[in-house]
């Protein structure tokens, strides 16, 4: 995993999600809430890939 700022593009590529779906997973608690650097939103892409390998293991646990 890499310590780097992403942008929301580049988490919708990552998630294959929607703005709308990505700001509902952060207020859920699912997605990682993100960095307001001035005025853009960025996220750590390690917190993001750590979300999504969590929910991937939820899946296979089930």
């Amino acid at each position: 995993m890499t310590d780097e700022y992403v942008t929301i593009g580049w988490v919708r590529r990552y998630t294959k999600m929607g703005r709308t779906s990505i700001y509902a997973g952060i207020k859920a608690g699912i997605l990682p809430k993100q960095v307001k650097i001035g005025r853009s939103s960025r996220w750590l892409r390690s917190e993001v890939e750590a979300a999504i390998a969590k929910l991937a293991a939820q899946r296979t646990d089930n």
